[in-house]
């Protein structure tokens, strides 16, 4: 059982860095599956399974309000960020864009995602100048440095 959970573990933490999907409901998600198949292939009581479900799933939403906060200066983890930390520079909603450019700008990527699993776009790196845009329940909104 060890095993298998370590297993669900380490692809849980690849899942969330590598792959850039961060601590997002696609990854707490795999993480709480994992852990409860983990807990029925290794025959545990119904009781025990639950526990076990019940203790990633707390871990997994403790995390995921945690990260909103630190990066996104909300613990409203299934709502667009209030502001976007990164490079040392705080950016907050401006507005709202129709598209990322035509080509004759920055090529935006993708940066992150919020634990709602709206992708952040910016410049890589941090000398981007401060712009960033999430994509939000169908908007794409755009967030720059507060003057």
């Amino acid at each position: 059982m060890l095993g298998g959970l370590a297993t669900v573990g380490i692809v849980t933490v690849i899942l969330a860095v590598p792959l850039g999907l961060f601590v997002s409901w696609p990854v707490s998600l795999f993480a709480v599956t994992g852990a409860l198949a983990v807990g029925v292939a290794a025959r545990m009581s119904r009781t025990a399974v639950a526990i076990l479900g019940s203790v990633v799933a707390t871990i997994a939403i403790v995390a995921m309000g945690t990260d909103s906060y630190v990066q996104y200066g909300t613990t409203q983890f299934w709502a667009a960020p209030a502001l976007i930390h990164n490079c040392g520079m705080t950016v907050k909603p401006y507005g709202l864009a129709t598209g990322l450019g035509n080509g004759d700008g920055p090529a935006y990527q993708h940066v992150g995602t919020t634990p709602a699993g709206d992708f952040v776009y910016g410049i890589s790196g941090c000398g981007g100048g401060g712009l960033y845009f999430v994509g939000a329940g169908g908007k794409l909104i755009v967030y720059r440095v507060s003057p």
